[in-house]
């Protein structure tokens, strides 16, 4: 009566170990991401626009993948942010609306 059950765990065994080495295999074999790949390559200026003006309250990487539905809604965050005492220059202002809305 042993056998039956016996055999069944062994088969249960063998098909997660199999699911387990193939999920080894897919997720070494997947090739990583190079920065030309990433989803939001931002120009460098912008990169150091955020970083030195916005980084002290977000994550850079989250300032930068930010999109804006439109120049408006765009320049409305920044006039918040500036409200709350981000300190941009007009140059950078501008550089960060034409990163955000595109």
């Amino acid at each position: 009566m042993h056998a039956p059950t016996t055999k069944r765990t062994a088969r249960a065994c063998a098909a997660l170990l199999l699911m387990a080495a193939a999920l080894a295999v897919t997720a070494c074999s997947a090739t990583p991401r190079t920065p030309a790949q990433a989803p939001t390559q931002a120009p460098s200026r912008v990169e150091e626009i955020v970083e030195a003006r916005c980084f002290g309250c977000h994550p850079v990487a989250k300032a930068l993948n930010w999109k804006a539905p439109s120049t408006d809604a765009a320049e409305k965050l920044l006039d918040r942010m500036v409200g709350h005492g981000a300190n941009l220059t007009a140059a950078e202002r501008s550089a960060l609306i034409a990163y955000f809305v595109k």
